[in-house]
């Protein structure tokens, strides 16, 4: 082996790493222009446990909560826009908690009748 059969095989392996970073980048870059012209936004995401958790997202200006799992996705409530700017507006008094117990409370009841 010869000094030129390693100059060779180094200069290719540099090409090879070169072209796989600019394949990258460029997957990359297309991707992010899909991603951030996705239709739908998580607004807020309250975890339950691993791989769980309770998530107010907004789809096509339309606004739902979703319990997610490992392997699922459940539609629990649309919610109005009222509700939502206000918890937009002042996310420090607006409480998640009261609300889910509140929807909670309802299905309850409804399923009882």
């Amino acid at each position: 082996m010869n000094f030129k059969y390693y100059l060779s095989a180094f200069i290719s392996f540099l090409l090879v790493l070169g072209l796989t970073y600019f394949v990258t980048n460029l997957l990359v870059s297309k991707s992010n222009k899909f991603i951030g012209k996705a239709p739908f936004k998580v607004i807020y995401k309250f975890n339950l446990g691993v791989n769980k958790s309770i998530n107010i997202v907004e789809i096509l200006d339309e606004y739902y909560i979703l319990a997610i799992g490992k392997n699922e996705i459940n539609f629990i409530e649309k919610i109005s826009k009222e509700t939502i700017e206000k918890f937009k507006e002042d996310k420090e008094s607006f409480d998640f908690k009261e609300i889910f117990k509140g929807k909670i409370n309802e299905a309850i009841k409804y399923k009882k009748r």
